[in-house]
């Protein structure tokens, strides 16, 4: 379940998520600047508690059965886990997650190539056959990457969630 992926800034590595990685993903939650993660979706203030938050994702990758396909892939880049793609497996849809870590990353074209390739491999794993990813009405970037992904636009909703609050969000579905 691992692929080599060729990307503006070099070659990435795609695997599925290890223990070592929620580090990368705590300090892009907790110390990323606010108002960017309030951009993307997230309410001010909803990660507080990095201990109870590394507990949580380090039991999930731990309570992953021998043999049990991963839900999550990490880019990796120069040793450094860049980048998830992240999906939560619906009876007939899934929900898909996407984030680039560093700040210095995105806008150099790597969304569209770590994407499409983590998304493939986590859907062809599970047998998933459509996916449903709601980014931020107001998030341009993830909006024109669901476009080049080939996602449909089906629309504004309006949806509650405890992390980011009632959130106006554009709804994109990928079926293959």
């Amino acid at each position: 379940m691992q692929r080599q992926v060729e990307t503006p800034v070099g070659d990435v590595l795609l695997r599925p998520q290890k223990l070592e990685d929620v580090k990368y993903i705590e300090a892009y939650l907790f110390d990323s600047d606010p108002n960017f993660l309030e951009s993307i979706g997230f309410k001010k203030g909803v990660f507080t508690d990095r201990d109870s938050f590394r507990s949580r994702i380090e039991d999930r990758i731990k309570n992953t059965s021998e043999g049990e396909l991963p839900v999550m892939m990490m880019a990796e880049f120069q040793g450094r886990a860049i980048s998830h793609t992240w999906l939560e497996m619906g009876e007939e849809t899934s929900n898909a997650h996407f984030h680039i870590y560093e700040s210095g990353l995105r806008g150099k074209g790597l969304g569209e190539i770590l994407f499409k390739n983590a998304l493939e491999i986590l859907m062809d794993a599970h047998g998933v056959r459509r996916v449903i990813i709601e980014p931020k009405a107001t998030n341009q970037r993830m909006i024109r990457l669901m476009e080049k992904c080939g996602f449909e636009n089906q629309g504004t909703s309006i949806y509650e969630n405890p992390q980011v609050g009632e959130l106006e969000a554009i709804r994109f579905v990928f079926e293959k």
